[in-house]
């Protein structure tokens, strides 16, 4: 697992996922992106610390803020398209 952090709290996570199909493994590339209050229960405890120990008060606020502004300028949900 590899994590690239981003200034203002998202983390990404870069895996690979090994999947057998027709006795062949396969290893695919998985990426995806945990915000600032995700729910990270489910996730491996390594993981779950890095999620805590980046999501400070400040980068959580910062987050919120950045999230309000995409919704000022693009529309409620802050989606750009």
């Amino acid at each position: 697992m590899y994590l690239i952090t981003h200034l203002h709290g998202p983390i990404e996570v870069r895996e690979t996922i090994s999947v057998e199909v027709g006795g062949v493994i396969h290893e695919i590339p998985n990426h995806r992106v945990l915000n600032p209050g995700d729910d990270i229960s489910g996730e491996p405890a390594e993981l779950q610390q890095a999620c805590t120990d980046w999501w400070t008060q400040a980068r959580v606020a910062a987050f919120e803020l950045s999230k309000a502004e995409a919704a000022a300028q693009y529309g409620d949900d802050g989606d750009a398209e």
